[in-house]
Parts: C-alpha cells; sequence; structure tokens
C-alpha cells in the first residue's frame, strides 16, 4: 500500500490538496454556524469593532419587547447626523393630507439618497407650511422633546431659530440636538413597531401608513442607496434597512452612524440597530458593515 501511495506521483498530490481545501471549507463552514452557540451578543458587537480597530457604540433591541440584546455606550452623547432626515420624511409623511397643493417633496428619495440640500429645503417647506409648534410637537412624540435640565434626548429648536439654522438641524444634524443611541434606537422601534410608541400608554407616535412608508425608505438605503455596498450581506436570512449619517462636516476623519432595522425572512422587524463609530469614515462604511454582520449574527440561530 506505502509503495502505491508513494509512486502515484503528482495525480495524488492534486487529489490530496482538493480534499485539503474542501475540509477547511467544511470546517470553517462549521466554525460560523456554530459561532452563535458560543458567543454572547455583547462579545459579537465587541469583536466586530476591535477587529476593525474602531471606537464608538452599539445598541440593539428587540422591536417588540424593546429587549436590549447588545449594547455598549447605549447613553453615550452623539451627533444623529443624516439619521434627522428620518425625523422630517415622517414629517412630511405625518401632514401630506394638510400641505398646500403643489408642495414640493420626496422623502422616501431623502431617506435612501440622502441630499442635505434636499433635507434643508425640504425641512424649511415644512416649517412654513405647518408651523414650528407642529414641528416641535411631532419630535415631542419621536423621543425629542424641547431640552431642559435631566433631559439627555432632546432638541434645541424653537418657534424663535432661524430658518437657515432650522434647515441645517432638521437636514445634517450636527446641531439642534442632544442625542444618545439609545434613544435614536427609541425611534427606530417606533417604526419597526408600526407606529407605535414604545411602553405601556404608549399611544401612537406616527400612523402606520407613515412607519411602512419609513420602512421602505430604509431598505431602499441599502438597496441602491447610500448603504448599498451592504446589500447582498445577508443573503436569504432576512434583509436590514437604515439610514447612513457622516459628519461633522470639515472633520478630517468623520464621525459615520447607520440607524437600522432588522427584517427576518418573513419581512417582520425583529431588530433595531444603532452604530455610531467615531473618526472611521461615512455611515455607508463601518457603520453600515458593523450593523449588517450584527444583523447576520443574530438571524443566524443564536440561542438566548
Amino acid at each position: 500500500m506505502l509503495s502505491r501511495v508513494l509512486h502515484c506521483g503528482s495525480t495524488c498530490a492534486g487529489a490530496i490538496a482538493v480534499a485539503a481545501t474542501i475540509l477547511a471549507g467544511m470546517v470553517s463552514a462549521q466554525s460560523r454556524s456554530s459561532r452563535t452557540e458560543w458567543i454572547t451578543p455583547d462579545a459579537e458587537a465587541r469583536l466586530l469593532f476591535a477587529g476593525r480597530h474602531l471606537r464608538g457604540a452599539i445598541v440593539v433591541q428587540d422591536v417588540k419587547s424593546g429587549t436590549i440584546v447588545s449594547a455598549f455606550g447605549p447613553d453615550t452623547p452623539v451627533l444623529p447626523l443624516s439619521v434627522v432626515k428620518l425625523f422630517t420624511a415622517a414629517i412630511y409623511w405625518e401632514h401630506r393630507g394638510a400641505l398646500p397643493t403643489g408642495f414640493a417633496g420626496d422623502p422616501g428619495a431623502l431617506v435612501a439618497r440622502g441630499s442635505d440640500d434636499t433635507g434643508r429645503q425640504l425641512a424649511l417647506n415644512l416649517r412654513h407650511a405647518l408651523g414650528s409648534a407642529t414641528l416641535l410637537s411631532d419630535l415631542e412624540r419621536f423621543g425629542f422633546p424641547r431640552c431642559h435640565r435631566g433631559v439627555t434626548d432632546c432638541t434645541t429648536l424653537t418657534a424663535d431659530t432661524g430658518d437657515a439654522e432650522w434647515a441645517n438641524a432638521m437636514s445634517l444634524g450636527e446641531t439642534g440636538f442632544h442625542a444618545t443611541p439609545r434613544d435614536l434606537s427609541h425611534f427606530l422601534r417606533i417604526i419597526g413597531n408600526r407606529g407605535a410608541a414604545p411602553g405601556e400608554g404608549g399611544g401612537r407616535a406616527i400612523r402606520p401608513d407613515t412607519a411602512r412608508l419609513l420602512q421602505t425608505a430604509m431598505i431602499n438605503t441599502v438597496h441602491f442607496g447610500s448603504a448599498r455596498g451592504i446589500r447582498d450581506r445577508l443573503g436569504v436570512k432576512g434583509q436590514i434597512g437604515g439610514k447612513t449619517g457622516s459628519g461633522p462636516g470639515g472633520a478630517s476623519l468623520l464621525d459615520g452612524i447607520f440607524a437600522g432595522i432588522v427584517f427576518d425572512r418573513a419581512s417582520t422587524a425583529r431588530y433595531t440597530v444603532l452604530t455610531y463609530v467615531r473618526s472611521g469614515g461615512p455611515g455607508g462604511g463601518a457603520a453600515a458593515e458593523i450593523s449588517v454582520d450584527m444583523a447576520n449574527f443574530l438571524l443566524s440561530g443564536r440561542k438566548d
């Protein structure tokens, strides 16, 4: 037997190499499939940051129960950046029946593609058409009341805020808001819960049709918008939608944010994932990649 093996030459060597490659692939696949059985969601989140040598914060919540599945830095102050475009889009869809004939605006494209100038113009048009009081009331329902002592997530916008400052706040999200990942995730849960405000007696923060339109716009962000780089990363497990943000303007290294909702195969909203990366590039880059990798982990049969 040994002599036959020694004399089979390059043919056997090639066969052995192919077999080794196949075996390595099987072991790797088994390792990936069993990963969720021995690592916690918190540990996975930290590994996703550490493996990229990045700093930041993340909050992952169960959409229905509000249970925090994974988090570090949930109450760290962050810039909401272009995630505020979700607020602007929600306000448009909430009040579109009351807007004047010929009112211009495409909030779906605003969310998916993220044009700052378009966001500024829509924010001002809404203010002039509906009045500051209506918009500030909406922001309070979204989880951002007027700032006062003891409130960590709030808006500094008032009826006296100038138009330019208002427009920048509602499109860029670099000013006008104090935010944490936890409270931004709260608004994502509103969207995922078809408009219902989280918590007992929470009532309804937005209409179901507004929530549905926001979900669609967020999915389009991944399909063909600013987060299209992660479009195919979940395969048949489900899908992820989100809103990206990058800033502040003029910084040598941008912060990036991805505010996402994870859907299962039945298109049911299962998790929110709010990822903030400091000095790690645009929101459609590392922040979106960490978010979809976390989604992949959560949809891979992890054991609670």
